[in-house]
This record gives C-alpha cells, sequence and structure tokens, in this order.
C-alpha cells in the first residue's frame, strides 16, 4: 500500500527504491500474488526511471511464475514491458506484447489504447502514423482514458514539424492537472520548443511555476533525461532574461551536484 501510495503520486525513483527493498527482503519467500504486485510495481517504477533493461528483467519474472494473474493484471504487466522493449530496440517483442495485450484487454480500455499506440508507432511512419496517433488520442480522451490519451499527444507533439501545432498538443496536456509525470514532459517540451524560436516571452505564469516545479520534481527523482532538458531550458531562459540570482541558485544547489554525479558515474 505505501508503494501503491508513491506510484500515485508519480514518486517513482522513491517507490523502485521502496519496492526493491521489499523484495529483496522477501526474496527467500514463495512467489505469491502480493508478492507479484510489488514486483509490478518494481519493474513499472523501474522503467519510468529509465532502467528498461531491470524492467524486462523483472517483468518476465512474473509472466514466467505459477502465480494465477487476472487478464487486467497480466495487461498491465505487458503494457509495461512493451513499453521497455520498444525503449530497447526490441520492436518484434514489443509488438508480441502488444497482441498478447489486445487478446485480452477490453478494446476501450487504457492498457488497450497504450498497446494500439505503440503498434502504430513501430509499424507506421509519416502522415499516416500522425493520423492512426490523432485519431487514437481524440479516442482515447473522449472515453477517459487520460494518461494513454497524453501519452499519444506527447508523442505527436514531439514529432510536430510546426511549432505551432506542437504547442497546440502540449497545451491540453498541461489542462488535465492530474498526472504530474506527464505534465513535467509537456511543460518542459514547450519551453524547449520555445527556446529553439526565441520565444521565452511567450511563457506565461502558469508555465514559469509549472517549469520550476518540473526542475525540482525531475531533481528529487532524477529523472537524468529529463532534468537535463528542463536544466537546459531553464538556464537559457535565464542568461536570456539576465536572471542572474536565479542562475547561481539554480548552479549552486542543484545543477553542481548533478554535474559532480554525472562525472562520478
Amino acid at each position: 500500500a505505501y508503494c501503491a501510495k508513491l506510484i500515485g503520486d508519480h514518486r517513482y525513483r522513491d517507490a523502485a527504491i521502496a519496492t526493491g527493498a521489499i523484495i529483496e527482503l522477501l526474496k527467500s519467500q514463495p512467489m505469491d500474488s502480493e508478492f507479484v504486485e510489488l514486483a509490478e510495481q518494481h519493474g513499472h517504477c523501474l522503467r519510468m526511471v529509465g532502467e528498461n533493461p531491470q524492467a524486462i528483467n523483472v517483468l518476465e519474472q512474473i509472466l514466467d511464475s505459477e502465480v494465477k494473474l487476472t487478464d487486467e493484471f497480466r495487461a498491465d504487466v505487458l503494457v509495461n514491458l512493451a513499453m521497455a522493449y520498444q525503449r530497447t530496440n526490441r520492436d518484434s517483442d514489443a509488438l508480441d506484447a502488444v497482441k498478447k495485450i489486445d487478446e485480452i484487454s477490453h478494446p476501450e480500455s487504457s492498457n488497450a489504447f497504450q498497446a494500439k499506440g505503440i503498434y502504430a508507432e513501430i509499424t507506421m511512419a509519416g502522415a499516416s502514423l500522425k493520423s492512426r496517433l490523432r485519431e487514437l488520442e481524440l479516442e482515447a480522451r473522449n472515453k477517459g482514458r487520460r494518461v494513454a490519451a497524453d501519452n499519444i499527444a506527447l508523442k505527436l507533439a514531439q514529432d510536430a514539424e510546426d511549432p505551432e501545432e506542437a504547442l497546440s498538443i502540449l497545451e491540453k496536456v498541461l489542462q488535465t492537472n492530474g498526472d504530474t509525470y506527464n505534465r513535467t514532459r509537456a511543460i518542459i517540451e514547450k519551453a524547449a520548443i520555445l527556446s529553439r524560436h526565441f520565444r521565452f516571452s511567450d511563457l506565461h505564469p502558469r508555465d514559469y511555476r509549472i517549469l520550476s516545479e518540473a526542475y525540482s520534481y525531475c531533481y528529487a527523482q532524477r529523472f537524468g533525461t529529463l532534468l537535463d532538458r528542463c536544466h537546459r531550458v531553464l538556464w537559457a531562459m535565464c542568461v536570456r532574461e539576465k536572471m542572474g540570482i536565479v542562475l547561481l541558485r539554480l548552479f549552486r544547489f542543484s545543477s553542481f551536484i548533478w554535474t559532480v554525479e554525472h562525472a562520478c558515474e
């Protein structure tokens, strides 16, 4: 329950540490339904913090276990596996997982929409991919599958060639006010687009607040790639706006420590 609360608050690094520690304590015990649930949480969190090979190892063990799994739980595991496979360029394995999800999930479930999005990303390209993702994003949002819709929207924004189109898509994610992780991804992408086009003045007061919260969140949860991107746009913004004091604080309290940690790795 504690680990589920951490995940519900999108504290994936903290949850990965907690689930990993509990699994280590219980590793001598037979794998039962509660242990499998904990393992699924651990695999999910490992994927969220970018530890995809480790996540795959944990999640595959769940499917290979003799514990009876419900279709919904199995689909949760398979979605995480498909995403981890995709991130590690194992597209054929990702497609196999997507096929299994399609067989056991309700067609309007969040897992089904996630699976359809992954299938489209792997098997389609160009205008056909864009059209399919738009269709899926609209349908998922209309069905109340917000996280799936936001994930698809973020992919559309990243692939958009027109900055105005990308900004319009990102605004939908920012207005959902639910998923801290996806809002963080959205505000960093928005700031990066405006930075590339020298349009920092287009950031609203709300955007500055969310961007500041995003930096603290990425730093606390050690989202390496997201933190690096957030750091770059904040640094560029501070330099452009001549915000010397903010720049000094950024360097003193987090950037310097983060740089040292990267060097030690």
